[in-house]
């Protein structure tokens, strides 16, 4: 018999497999970092610019792993400085996720002026499997890399997707982030998002080879301290997302919850100010031509 201090750890249950819960943790807990890839939209929109050679007629624009469209939007405003007549094809499985893009597209209507979109709510993988060989002049795919099964299948179709002179633009997990050493955390095995280093991203696509590859890292911070607060809603979200489990603080074992809380306290990648207490969310952006 099972001791009683033992929670069986088939009773945790994955944040990507309940879409509304998920939804809220990301905008709750990922808010200042969906802001910083906000502020970035400008350069990865003059980055695709200095690219191209003639402005084409109409620009397709291709983001697969949308989420709620914040970002997408915000970018989709700067490449209409250039391409006013512009088709987003936008790939988000989260049935929540595109309610709330096309929600932000409907209340925002002079942000994305001209342009025209086509939903699909699929994975990416189902996406490429009904792909009908149009070619795009930007890619965006933001933290998508974390879900795919096949990473190097997807890359590679993804850049047989490319436009002449078109630019592909990845959001990943940087090494120098609290969530990716989480994951190397031998002690919680199952608990966060499998990461998949930048390097290895790059190496797909140099060994096709593309023309060129840069990476830039794009700085952030998330407040962390209202997790150490047992009674804070707020608390329980960002637990939710840093361990990547629905209500891990009420359905993992106490032992486990006080071990990720103790690793989080002692983590080489958190700052102490006062009472306040972040972690380093640091994210790379890949650009791939």
């Amino acid at each position: 018999m099972a001791s009683s201090n033992v929670r069986e750890s088939h009773k945790l249950v994955k944040l990507s497999s309940n879409p509304d819960h998920y939804k809220r943790a990301l905008e709750v807990a990922l808010a200042d970092r969906i802001k910083k890839l906000q502020a970035y939209c400008p350069e990865m929109a003059k980055y695709c610019m200095d690219s191209m050679e003639t402005p084409p007629h109409v620009f397709r624009f291709l983001s697969m792993g949308s989420g709620n469209g914040q970002v997408d939007v915000t970018l989709l405003g700067h490449l209409l400085d250039a391409y006013p007549k512009i088709e987003a094809t936008i790939v988000e499985p989260s049935p929540s996720m595109n309610e709330a893009f096309k929600r932000l597209v409907g209340e925002n209507p002079d942000s994305v002026g001209s342009v025209t979109f086509c939903w699909h709510q699929m994975t990416v993988e189902d996406f490429l499997k009904i792909h009908d060989g149009t070619k795009f002049h930007f890619i965006f795919m933001s933290g998508v890399i974390s879900y795919l099964k096949d990473v190097e299948k997807v890359l590679i179709d993804s850049y047989g997707m490319l436009a002449e002179y078109g630019t592909i633009a990845i959001i990943n997990v940087a090494k120098d982030s609290w969530f990716y050493h989480f994951l190397d955390a031998e002690r919680f095995p199952g608990l966060g998002l499998d990461r998949v280093p930048s390097s290895d991203v790059i190496a797909v696509f140099e060994s096709i080879p593309v023309k060129k590859t840069e990476t830039q890292v794009i700085e952030g911070a998330m407040e962390i301290t209202p997790i150490f607060d047992d009674s804070s809603t707020l608390g329980s979200t960002i637990l939710d997302m840093l361990t990547h489990t629905c209500n891990f603080r009420e359905t993992a074992h106490p032992t486990l919850v006080a071990d990720v809380l103790r690793y989080a306290s002692e983590s080489k990648l958190i700052t102490k100010e006062g009472d306040k207490i972040c972690m380093k969310n640091h994210r790379d952006l890949i650009f791939v031509q």
